[in-house]
């Protein structure tokens, strides 16, 4: 498996933390996860593919479409602070993903704290560049709004 948040890791590390993952298989249609619900996991798309969706004043907007090539881990800020998720996960297709909990998670990287640093650092950076993505894109509808008025 091949994604940011394992860079640098090696073999045996990858090994080891992925061991932690529990694996779940999803039919088409599935909700993986639900907008607004508490969620305490995070995953890896293993199989299939997955569609977020995003709820807006005129229903559910479809924001992207995941594909095991794409390495993410998804739902990291929910596993991470176990508040809602801010997107609706819904399968495409058949297929499988890996399922990590939270406290899953923290207790690997305690328990393995080289590993858990790395880890917890790629992470961050995949969570800092959603955020200036996410940034970027506030900065450019204002820069639209102010053109249009």
């Amino acid at each position: 498996m091949d994604s940011k948040s394992l860079k640098n890791l090696t073999d045996d590390e990858k090994k080891s933390f992925l061991n932690i993952f529990e694996k779940k298989i999803f039919k088409q249609n599935d909700i993986i996860k639900k907008e607004n619900k508490n969620t305490k996991e995070a995953f890896f798309l293993k199989s299939g593919e997955v569609i977020v969706k995003k709820s807006t004043t005129e229903g559910e907007d479809e924001v992207a479409t995941l594909k095991p090539d794409d390495g993410i881990f998804f739902s990291i800020s929910c596993m991470i602070d176990g508040k809602n998720s801010l997107t609706t996960v819904v399968a495409k297709n058949d297929g499988e993903i890996l399922s990590v909990s939270k406290d899953s998670f923290f207790d690997f990287c305690k328990n393995n704290p080289s590993t858990g640093v790395k880890i917890l650092k790629n992470v961050t950076e995949m969570l800092v560049g959603f955020l200036r993505k996410s940034d970027e894109s506030i900065n450019n509808m204002y820069k639209t709004l102010e053109e249009v008025l």
